[in-house]
């Protein structure tokens, strides 16, 4: 009985314990969600490479894994300006008040991002070959930046190494000067194809753009030249016969009137004004005459005579100086009207003959009378306004400008002639032309340095004329003192191979004194002028050794 009741007791709590398993099995934990995780724990804690795959999901941006999202910053793309195509390399660079200069560099597909910016701030982008740019941003939108039209850095020099200040540099319509140790910067059209710089004493260089790596080496020039008039360079035998010459003497370069001091122009010219009242001289074939000039290698210089222009003033009346005494034109001893230098259309007319020579070929455009008149009574001169010392050095001045923009971007230089006494007395207030200010804005000045055209007195000499060598010599001198060093090198003189007044008839020793005294200064060479292009050849023959005794004994 005994045995029979305990038997019937285990199997009861064996029943029960059964029970409460299948229960625990099929209806799950007795305990409430709250306090029990919803994953299983075991599947992550077993699963392999659980802690870098948890590092490549957890971004700054998603915040999750435990990661902080990103700090703030600003982001964006950069592109060109010309094409829109993203610029990779670009580096950019922001200043922050917290964490000081924040730099970053644009990847492949040209974006950017500087972290740890959480205002507006201003940001500087940068690219070889492009104009740095500035831009302020914030860090909430997505920026696009777009660089502008490429940037030329360089420095110019010559072969002999030295740097050159204030030459020219042009791509196609614009153009910039060097400054300090021959260095420029020039934005410019990103479809320019080449680079054609221009420097005092040296001879204007073309570079292909694509061959461009920085640096331009110039080579030395001086041109030793002389005037040829329209009649001589008319007719073919003579004119073959003044460039044997040139040849023989071992000159290197002419100067031919394209417009000359009546107003004619030599050639056919497509310029409007000049057809309209009948300038056009028809005197020589311009493009034969350089053909001419290039078969002898000869450096080719026309001439135009700008503001003394009877021929624009008498069928323009309205663009002359009037005489304010009487109802006619101003006009000068010799009884020439001049064009009014204050006009705009004056000044147009012949900035379109500027850029017309130049696009013939013309090495050099070389200005004669760019100034106000002074032969004459020019008190009586009535320009259509009141006129100062102050307005007609700036009419002058922004004339040059326009001229020299005209012909920037061609591989003609820009040249000018000014009177002697502005090597001793900067500015002359009358003509309104000023040494410094002319030299800054063209290629090269010509000083008009004929010793017998000297005042009496002059240099505390009688007779100036009779002594070619001192007042050349020291006239260039004083210039030289005057201008900075690098305008210096733009000073080119006409020299006088003709008598006149007082004094001593010029012969070939005369000629060659004058040479010799530019030549011993800081010069591009010269000019030598003979209003008939009648010259002393043999000037440019060595001195006997006779005459160079006599020269020593003195």
């Amino acid at each position: 009985m005994k045995h029979y009741t305990l038997n019937r007791i285990i199997l009861g709590v064996a029943a029960l314990y059964a029970v409460l398993i299948v229960t625990g099995i099929v209806v799950g934990p007795l305990t409430s969600s709250d306090e029990q995780p919803t994953e299983q724990a075991e599947e992550i804690e077993y699963t392999p490479g659980f802690e870098e795959s948890a590092e490549e999901i957890a971004t700054p941006h998603a915040g999750v894994g435990g990661v902080p999202a990103d700090e703030p910053s600003v982001e964006g793309i950069i592109v060109s300006e010309d094409t829109g195509e993203p610029l990779a390399g670009v580096t950019v660079v922001a200043e922050s008040d917290e964490s000081g200069e924040i730099l970053t560099t644009t990847g492949s597909d040209g974006r950017f991002q500087l972290k740890g910016i959480d205002d507006d701030v201003t940001v500087s982008f940068s690219l070889n070959g492009y104009a740095t740019t500035e831009a302020t941003l914030g860090p909430d939108d997505d920026h696009e930046i777009a660089l502008g039209y490429p940037v030329l850095e360089g420095r110019i020099s010559s072969v002999i190494g030295s740097p050159l200040r204030g030459a020219t540099i042009a791509v196609g319509d614009t153009y910039t000067r060097s400054v300090e140790n021959g260095v420029f910067e020039l934005p410019h059209e990103g479809d320019a194809s080449e680079i054609i710089v221009k420097a005092a004493g040296h001879e204007t260089t073309v570079i292909p753009i694509d061959e461009f790596d920085g640096g331009i080496f110039l080579e030395p020039q001086e041109v030793s030249a002389v005037y040829i008039p329209a009649s001589i360079v008319a007719d073919p035998d003579e004119f073959a016969s003044v460039l044997d010459s040139i040849d023989e003497a071992g000159l290197t370069g002419v100067v031919i009137d394209l417009k000359d001091h009546l107003g004619q122009v030599h050639y056919d010219s497509g310029v409007e004004l000049a057809q309209e009242i009948e300038a056009l001289a028809g005197t020589f074939d311009v493009d034969a005459v350089l053909d001419e000039l290039e078969s002898r290698d000869l450096y080719a210089i026309g001439r135009i005579s700008t503001f003394e222009d009877p021929t624009l003033a008498e069928a323009r009346p309205d663009l002359a100086i009037q005489d304010n005494l009487n109802d006619d034109l101003w006009r000068t001893w010799q009884g020439r009207a001049w064009a009014n230098p204050l006009d705009s259309d004056v000044q147009a007319y012949n900035v379109a003959l500027i850029a017309e020579a130049a696009g013939l070929g013309f090495d050099e455009i070389h200005l004669a009378s760019a100034q106000f008149p002074e032969h004459g009574l020019v008190h009586r001169a009535d320009y259509g306004q009141a006129t100062s010392a102050s307005l007609r050095e700036q009419t002058i001045s922004g004339f040059l400008d326009d001229a020299y923009a005209a012909i920037a971007g061609t591989e003609s230089v820009l040249s000018a002639s000014i009177f002697a006494m502005s090597l001793w007395e900067e500015t002359n207030d009358v003509t309104g032309q000023d040494l410094q200010s002319m030299a800054e804005r063209i290629d090269y000045i010509n000083p008009l340095l004929y010793p017998s055209h000297f005042a009496t007195g002059s240099l505390g000499v009688e007779r100036p004329g009779e002594h070619p060598y001192m007042m050349v010599s020291r006239s260039l001198e004083s210039g030289v003192e005057i201008l900075p060093r690098h305008l210096t090198g733009k000073i080119r003189p006409w020299l006088q191979d003709f008598s006149y007044g007082l004094g001593i008839d010029y012969g070939a020793e005369e000629v060659r004194e004058q040479i010799e005294a530019a030549e011993s200064t800081v010069t591009s060479g010269w000019f030598l002028w003979n209003p008939d292009g009648k010259y002393n050849w043999d000037a440019h023959e060595p001195a006997d050794e006779d005459e160079e005794d006599e020269e020593d004994d003195e």
